[in-house]
């Protein structure tokens, strides 16, 4: 078994919605979509 990145996205639902297509196409394979929240830190010089 090995791990690999198939793609990135900004917003959840793209990539809900890229997993969907995945598992239609390659059902024999098993997807895991991981979502990693990255909070953009502003810059609070005054």
């Amino acid at each position: 078994m090995q791990n690999q990145i198939v793609a990135r996205f900004r917003r959840r639902s793209d990539a809900k919605a890229h997993l969907q297509v995945l598992c239609r196409l390659i059902p024999s394979v098993s997807f895991t979509l991981i979502f990693n929240v990255v909070l953009e830190q502003q810059d609070q010089t005054a």
